[in-house]
């Protein structure tokens, strides 16, 4: 019986362990984010705010969600459903997401709590730039048409196209940042994606000169204490079995 009880604490804890790497994967380096849970939900996927106007340090929103769909709609949970879940779940806090719109409906400022960014123009430099990691996406306009691709988690890129046409995933990230820009047909304006189809695909919407949001996944010290906590129980499961 004590052999099979430490089997299932070692099962529990190994589930466990893969269970909080999702809730609480946000880190900084050199510096730690705020970090605002909200929704529920089995997923998470995270939206980062990384604006010196703003906070001093990251604000990351853990948005927790259900499914692969989105019932609403019956399409991938999105970049969009992923902005206005957050929007509609932090009124109330301390932290309460609001946007402010200029030319074409593009970002100007973002408040959040009772602290507004520098405002920017969005027809000029700089602008607020739409960063993403993990997931997937379909461009619609790129230069040689409609393609989708699947984005590399870990390293940010500047997202082709919208949060519309954004799908999350579990444990994928979407950022927002401040970054000079400039589009003027140079070759750096060009920028090449690997679609599901294996074929290499152009997409010209210009240069983005700033630094990315900065927060990356690794696990807090919590989870490796967790971490060692299963190893101990499976070093003890094996000392017993043999006994």
């Amino acid at each position: 019986m004590l052999i099979k009880n430490i089997k299932n604490l070692l099962f529990l804890s190994a589930s466990l362990l893969l269970g909080l790497y999702h809730v609480h994967a946000a880190v900084i380096t050199g510096q730690e984010p705020v970090t605002v849970n909200l929704g529920s939900g089995s997923n998470v996927s995270y939206l980062i705010f990384n604006e010196s106007t703003l906070s001093n340090d990251p604000i990351c929103y853990a948005w927790h969600y259900d499914g692969l769909l989105n019932p609403l709609t019956g399409t991938n949970w999105s970049g969009e459903d992923l902005f206005q879940g957050v929007l509609s779940a932090s009124q109330g806090t301390d932290y309460a997401l609001s946007v402010s719109t200029g030319a074409y409906g593009l970002f100007t400022d973002f408040t959040i709590g009772g602290t507004k960014s520098v405002s920017v123009d969005p027809l000029d430099s700089p602008v607020w730039t739409y960063w993403i990691s993990g997931g997937s996406e379909f461009v619609e306009y790129g230069d040689n048409g409609s393609f989708s691709f699947e984005v590399p988690s870990g390293p940010w890129i500047v997202s082709p196209s919208y949060a519309a046409t954004r799908w999350i995933s579990n444990g994928s990230y979407d950022g927002w940042t401040i970054s000079p820009f400039s589009y003027s047909g140079a070759v750096s304006d060009t920028h090449y994606y690997t679609d599901t189809d294996g074929i290499v695909q152009p997409v010209t919407f210009g240069t983005y000169y700033g630094l990315d949001p900065q927060v990356i996944p690794e696990p807090r010290v919590g989870l490796l204490c967790l971490l060692s906590l299963t190893v101990l129980l499976f070093a003890r499961w094996k000392i017993l079995k043999k006994s």
